[in-house]
């Protein structure tokens, strides 16, 4: 990328099956590039066409995914469809299977990736996980060097789950990492999703020369990065109706009933949610 400080970047967060609302907002900003955080199935909204809406994902994300001007960094929610025993909430055998059919390629999905003095990753890379692979570089200090180094582990030692979500590990992955969890890495400034929050979270911590952003906020923001500066945009809705609040309601009570019927079917699998 030549003088990619000067130019448009659109980071879209956890979008969770609502690609047209992506596709709106490329269309409205006209960035030079367009990054996407990960989490692009699995939306509560519409899970009562669970399988049709999976289906339509996939196909814009297979062809999303051959646009030169397009990022697309892997989330915990396509980590399921690549090993089934990661599953986390809304997966389903069926969904496994029609994104196997459809073709799409989940492992080109990329672990990170760098703009300008940001790093970028689906959950965030906390200080004690990078500690934790700094030990075993041994080499390399650079955050974004470390990882380019593990990026092609045959252990997935990025899908790492930590505490809050269940897993056992003291330092979780870059996917899995939760903003409770995470801790700033000196002289680093980063941007991630993962973590749903009302309103995106900024901190910047002068002692340590870090900083930090979480952008899910259910798909409610986004960023553009510019001249090396981030500016947060909030997504003008339409108003909610009733009718949206009661697809809603029942498209949680599948999530809930498959999810934990397939955990049933599957109780020698350890269950790792959201």
């Amino acid at each position: 990328m030549k003088n990619n400080k000067s130019k448009k970047i659109l980071i879209i967060p956890d979008l969770h099956g609502d690609f047209e609302k992506a596709e709106k907002i490329i269309k409205i900003e006209n960035p030079y590039k367009i990054i996407f955080l990960g989490d692009y199935f699995d939306n509560m909204d519409i899970e009562l066409n669970g399988l049709e809406n999976t289906i339509k994902v996939a196909a814009w994300l297979k062809k999303s995914m051959k646009n030169p001007n397009r990022i697309h960094l892997i989330g915990n929610h396509e980590v399921g469809y690549i090993d089934e025993k990661y599953f986390c909430s809304g997966f389903t055998k069926e969904k496994y299977n029609a994104i196997k059919q459809m073709g799409v390629n989940l492992k080109e999905l990329k672990y990170f990736y760098k703009i300008g003095d940001y790093l970028l990753t689906h959950g965030g890379f906390t200080k004690s996980y990078y500690e934790y692979l700094k030990n075993i570089d041994k080499k390399n200090i650079k955050p974004e060097k470390i990882l380019e180094n593990f990026k092609n582990n045959p252990n997935n030692i990025f899908y790492k789950i930590g505490l809050e979500k269940r897993g056992k590990r003291k330092c979780p992955g870059i996917i899995w990492c939760d903003i409770r969890e995470f801790q700033n890495i000196p002289n680093t400034k980063q941007i991630f999703g993962h973590s749903f929050n009302k309103e995106p979270i900024h901190e910047i911590d002068k002692k340590t020369n870090s900083e930090f952003i979480c952008l899910d906020t259910g798909f409610k923001h986004y960023a553009i990065y510019e001249n090396n500066k981030i500016i947060i945009k909030k997504i003008r809705l339409e108003k909610t109706k009733l009718n949206k609040k009661i697809k809603k309601f029942f498209g949680i009570f599948i999530i809930g009933f498959n999810y934990y019927y397939y955990k049933m079917k599957n109780n020698n699998k350890k269950l790792f949610p959201i």
